[in-house]
């Protein structure tokens, strides 16, 4: 598969599966149909194409989501003639599919914080019990001595 298919099968799945914001699809086509650019750049294009008068934070909010899904990657850097300012350069990542975004929502934090606190109780636990073996075993060599 070349990586032109594999771009073509990405740009597909993030607009047709129904797994991808409407946000993120739109910011994901704007890199698709207009190449490599900053946060900022994107912002600007998203308020000139979707007539919103969305903050450039939010844009920036679905890029780092697209980063995480391995859709889009930081490319490189570049000065911002807005800002003047290192910005960070994005495009789509063209040679592989991108996987689906899981949110870390407090639950999620919870669920896996409660599952490495019971994995640190077996562990104590192990570690008890073999201490004890080992202490009972010091006692009986002591008598056999």
């Amino acid at each position: 598969m070349t990586v032109q298919d594999t771009s073509l099968l990405a740009w597909k799945y993030m607009n047709e599966s129904g797994k991808v914001s409407e946000n993120r699809k739109r910011v994901y086509n704007i890199f698709y149909e207009h190449g490599n650019m900053t946060g900022a750049e994107c912002a600007m294009y998203y308020k000139n194409i979707y007539k919103h008068a969305s903050q450039s934070e939010v844009v920036r909010n679905r890029i780092t989501e697209l980063v995480q899904m391995q859709a889009v990657d930081e490319i490189g850097q570049r000065i911002d003639i807005n800002t003047m300012m290192l910005a960070k350069i994005y495009g789509i990542v063209k040679d592989k599919m991108p996987i689906p975004y899981v949110k870390k929502t407090s639950k999620h934090i919870l669920k896996l914080r409660r599952a490495l606190e019971n994995e640190i109780q077996t562990c104590a636990d192990i570690a008890e019990k073999y201490s004890a073996m080992a202490a009972q075993e010091i006692r009986l060599r002591g008598i056999y001595d």
